[in-house]
């Protein structure tokens, strides 16, 4: 009698230029990684990176690392050989090219199931060029509004590649109108999808929280968030703390925060200023600082791991001009959060309950609700308790990897069919 064969497991590909593997390990944050694997949907993943370079990493040649037995990170560089600057575009096409075709050998290879990129763009049409040659299914992932991202701060999503607005969007319709699967954070992201030709019958919503870090759910009071935390990082102890989290480029508003965040120092000599994240924009906010006098009462982080942004966050109220992921990892951490009417915030802040939603670009009403929440013990303490409950319901994993199960299931059986 022939023994069972044993059951294969669902494969995938992942084409994502959020983090090079350096960039999630310096951050504290492979859960980036980890969560790729659906929380188990996926048994085996293959993570790819195709300019890692231009991101940061030191090698000049395609790599392979091994994430876990499991999954392994594909990172792509930008040039294939040595060649004058003048021939760049076809250094850049001839090393692009042979990474493809290493994809596709390990596609075919390892038999894959679906392939899943990160953005519509230069993503996409990597995507969409191992569909046309394999046949699999192609998932494509919005996570952002791009459209509002121009109108507001005139940025482009990737500007070396696709240098403008006109070219963005005939790319981001081209790849989304050929996609099997549409996946975004939000609502407001999906309407973006749509809007730029993503077939509504196969457009779905599955949320960020998904890719949180562990510590991000632990309940506040049982974080080590003591006074040697903050003394580590040089942040004066026994204070009012203003906290924001982000990358300090344009398209974030980081100079906003900083602004509302001088006005409501000025007003209140025990607030203390705190801005997590690196980027573009950090020499001009600390000399926004220093010219208000208050150096000394602001701190910048720059990227900070994890497990210690979670011990930070429920000491803060949180100043959010536009925030991603980390708007769900400050709630869970029980901030308030006073944030801007725009992208997807109004979806997660609810005003008056878990913090307070202030006209977008209206940086006097967004210092005027911090204030209101320092110098009122109770109402703080109210939305403290709300932002970590409705934050809870807005992560609850359980649903959001059933939810995850039940889009790919159709994914693959139309497949199959």
């Amino acid at each position: 009698m022939n023994s069972p064969q044993p059951v294969r497991g669902r494969r995938a590909m992942v084409i994502d230029m959020a983090y090079t593997y350096q960039m999630a390990l310096g951050k504290g944050h492979c859960e980036f990684f980890a969560a790729r694997h659906a929380n188990g949907y996926f048994d085996r993943v293959w993570s790819v990176h195709p300019l890692a370079d231009v991101a940061g990493k030191p090698s000049s040649r395609l790599e392979f690392i091994r994430f876990s037995p499991r999954h392994l990170l594909v990172e792509g560089v930008s040039r294939g050989c040595r060649l004058p600057s003048f021939l760049a575009p076809i250094n850049f096409l001839i090393a692009q090219a042979a990474m493809l075709r290493v994809l596709l050998r390990l596609v075919r290879r390892h038999r894959l199931d679906v392939i899943i990129t990160g953005d519509p763009f230069y993503g996409g049409l990597l995507g969409t060029m191992l569909k046309r040659l394999s046949g699999l299914p192609l998932v494509i992932g919005v996570w952002a509004n791009y459209d509002l991202a121009f109108r507001t701060a005139g940025t482009l999503a990737m500007p070396r590649l696709l240098p403008s607005y006109r070219l963005q969007n005939l790319v981001s319709e081209f790849v989304l109108k050929r996609a099997d699967l549409v996946i975004a954070g939000n609502r407001n992201n999906l309407n973006y999808a749509i809007a730029h030709g993503a077939p509504t019958h196969r457009a779905e919503i599955l949320a960020v929280p998904r890719n949180i870090h562990p510590s991000h759910f632990l309940p506040p009071q049982a974080r080590r968030g003591d006074r040697t935390l903050f003394q580590s990082l040089g942040i004066p102890t026994d204070r009012r703390y203003l906290l924001t989290v982000g990358r300090l480029i344009p398209p974030k508003y980081p100079a906003d925060a900083v602004k509302a965040m001088i006005r409501v120092a000025g007003a209140d000599s025990r607030v203390v200023g705190i801005v997590a994240g690196e980027g573009s924009l950090r020499a001009t906010l600390e000399g926004m600082v220093s010219a208000a006098g208050l150096r000394d009462r602001f701190f910048f982080l720059g990227n900070v791991a994890q497990e210690t942004l979670s011990r930070i966050i429920p000491h803060c109220i949180t100043i959010s001009p536009i925030t991603g992921m980390a708007l769900v990892e400050c709630g869970l951490g029980g901030s308030p959060v006073v944030a801007y009417d725009v992208d997807w915030q109004a979806e997660f802040v609810k005003d008056g309950v878990n913090g307070y939603v202030v006209p977008f670009l209206d940086g006097r009403a967004m210092a005027e609700r911090a204030l209101r929440l320092l110098g009122d013990d109770e109402l703080r303490e109210r939305m403290t308790k709300a932002a970590r409950n409705l934050a809870l319901e807005f992560a609850d994993l359980e649903r959001l990897h059933a939810k995850e199960r039940e889009v790919y299931d159709r994914l693959l059986a139309r497949g199959n069919n």
